[in-house]
């Protein structure tokens, strides 16, 4: 399967669609004129990409400053499908290493929370409230590193960037991710080129 890789354009997005790498980048402005003319090729790209990717991580990195609402329709179908990688994917087929540091942070952190448990127990009164604050702040710490093992999960990585200023760009994308059903990453960089 061949690469797409193309420029942008002051209505169209730079696309690199990179099929040994296992990464997809859309960057820029969409608002073509003929979204079918443009989204179409990228569609049908990706679907012959997942019968050949099932069960593989995969990087999306959408950079949009702006987009229309023809292309917002093309990049929910575009993830929904890529959500498909996911059939055949088990945790055993995800070897990498961000996955096993994830397990390693979460056994050091359930060690931390059972010691400091058996801790509370041979302490004073008004230690006692000083250590329990410092659990329940490390059992939302521990939540936190959960919910991140669990982004690591599913094969479909995307990273939503969005310029530092743009909130409602970072907002669109907390939508994206409610429709998709899979977490997402949110990137805030200083400017998209």
């Amino acid at each position: 399967m061949e690469d797409i890789i193309i420029e942008k354009t002051t209505k169209t997005p730079s696309v690199r669609f990179s099929f040994e790498e296992n990464y997809l980048e859309i960057s820029g402005v969409s608002i073509p004129e003929d979204a079918e003319n443009f989204y179409d090729p990228l569609m049908k790209w990706v679907e012959s990409y997942i019968t050949h990717k099932k069960g593989q991580t995969t990087k999306f990195v959408l950079k949009l400053i702006y987009f229309n609402t023809s292309t917002a329709d093309y990049l929910v179908n575009m993830l929904k499908n890529l959500k498909q990688l996911q059939d055949g994917y088990t945790e055993e087929s995800n070897d990498s290493e961000a996955s096993q540091q994830a397990k390693d942070s979460l056994d050091k952190a359930a060690l931390a929370s059972e010691k400091s448990f058996l801790d509370l127990q041979s302490v004073s009164d008004e230690e006692q409230e000083n250590e329990q604050s410092s659990k329940i702040q490390d059992e939302e710490e521990n939540q936190e590193e959960v919910e991140e093992y669990s982004n690591l999960n599913h094969p479909l990585k995307v990273e939503w960037n969005y310029e530092e200023e743009d909130e409602d760009m970072r907002e669109t994308g907390t939508h994206f991710e409610s429709i998709i059903d899979l977490p997402f990453t949110f990137k805030a960089v200083e400017e998209i080129d």
